[in-house]
């Protein structure tokens, strides 16, 4: 069967010029590179309807696991804060015991030392950090390290 016999039988049921219209209507669709799938946006649309409160939960879920995240990064801040506070007060402590002669082993030396390089470093990564405090006693601490090992006066 040719196209206009097609056409004819369709003339006959009275569907004739809708059927030309469709055919125009495709061939248009078909040239033109229009995407048109009405299939896919009715499906995203009732998976938001269905799926909205989960989608919710997960961006609260998704902010609270982000504040968490931050409280994290302030906690860690803060214990290394402590602990540069505290490496300070070991140094000005083991300074003070050096002044007053008391003597030390290598080891408590090298602890020291240890205290000095982490809060020596802690100054020079946190500009906001007060480093004055103990400049003096470490120039004392390192000195008094390299004399004992040039003299052997370890305990």
């Amino acid at each position: 069967m040719d196209a206009l016999k097609i056409f004819e039988q369709l003339e006959k049921f009275g569907v004739g010029n809708i059927a030309v219209i469709g055919i125009i209507l495709a061939s248009l669709i078909q040239v033109t590179p229009l995407k048109i799938n009405p299939w896919t946006k009715l499906f995203k649309w009732m998976g938001k309807l269905i799926n909205g409160d989960v989608m919710r939960e997960i961006n609260e879920i998704k902010e609270h696991i982000e504040n968490l995240h931050k409280e994290l990064d302030e906690a860690k801040e803060e214990e290394e804060r402590r602990e540069a506070n505290n490496a300070r007060n070991r140094i000005l402590r083991f300074d003070d015991e050096l002044r007053r002669k008391i003597d030390h082993s290598e080891e408590f030396f090298n602890q020291a030392l240890d205290d000095v390089t982490f809060y020596r470093h802690y100054c020079d990564s946190h500009e906001g950090y007060p480093n004055s405090k103990a400049d003096s006693a470490m120039t004392n601490i390192e000195q008094t390290y390299h004399e004992c090992k040039r003299d052997d006066k370890f305990i």
